[in-house]
């Protein structure tokens, strides 16, 4: 079964066939083993979940990987050869991350001015980033820049979205203290996740897993003894002569095709 939670709307998904799930609304949030947050806020902008997830279009998976390799070695410039390759799978492999062995720990390291903000915010929802100004491939995969380690835990824990962490700088005085603490709750992830547990003001203990994929970006590379091995390094490069990335690669796909990625990718399908 699969269950989509955005707020207070709940759906639980039965495969008809092969390549067709059958999706139905629930109203009681115990399913099973399992107890849904009824509190939390949404996070999906898609105005009709249901229709979203009745989409039901077959993705090809070698055309939605080669629109992404595209999107990425037009937009940006890389400094390793099969760098925007592998951001393309790990892409693609998100919304499966969390049921894999070993989450994948991918760390971009990009000069100045070499678009690496607008490379996140072109893969992310851009529920909060302008409106349409960016692709946004990922439904459930956000940018952050201003966070924390229990932040994080509090926001994402215990459930099948993740961040994507933006000023990741282990170098930076005005930095470090927040990326060593978000660092050592990761390290716990590639082991089945990190669990913590805090108490409320109520007198309750509320426990929360963290498990989602770590994709992070910065200046400098990772230089901690302690995960620099954990972490796959890609490279972006400033070139002067390369206009707003943004800009290069609005028209390179259609809305059609938008919208048939970020299903697929998102669901998985």
């Amino acid at each position: 079964s699969w269950y989509f939670l955005n707020g207070q709307t709940l759906l639980k998904g039965e495969f008809e066939s092969e390549n067709k799930i059958d999706w139905v609304d629930i109203d009681s949030p115990r399913q099973g083993p399992y107890l849904f947050d009824f509190a939390a806020k949404t996070w999906s902008n898609v105005t009709d979940i249901q229709t979203f997830l009745k989409y039901q279009r077959a993705l090809n998976l070698e055309e939605c990987y080669l629109n992404l390799l595209k999107v990425f070695t037009t937009g940006w410039g890389w400094r390793g050869e099969a760098d925007a390759e592998f951001l393309a799978a790990l892409v693609m492999a998100y919304p499966l991350s969390q049921v894999l062995p070993a989450l994948p720990f991918v760390h971009l390291c990009a000069e100045r001015s070499s678009g690496k903000t607008q490379l996140f915010k072109t893969i992310c929802n851009n529920k909060d980033t302008k409106e349409g100004k960016y692709l946004s491939f990922v439904e459930n995969l956000f940018y952050e820049c201003d966070y924390t380690a229990a932040g994080l835990s509090q926001k994402y824990g215990n459930t099948g979205i993740g961040p994507v962490l933006d000023e990741f700088e282990q170098e930076s005085e005005r930095y470090k203290s927040r990326v060593d603490s978000v660092c050592e709750m990761l390290r716990s992830n590639t082991s089945g996740g990190s669990q913590t547990t805090r108490g409320t003001k109520d007198g309750r203990h509320v426990t929360r897993l963290v498990n989602f994929m770590a994709l992070t970006g910065g200046i400098y590379p990772i230089k901690s003894d302690a995960d620099v091995s954990r972490f796959l390094e890609l490279s972006l490069k400033t070139e002067a002569e390369r206009k707003d990335p943004v800009f290069i690669v609005e028209g390179l796909l259609t809305p059609q095709q938008v919208t048939d990625m970020r299903y697929g990718i998102t669901t998985a399908m």
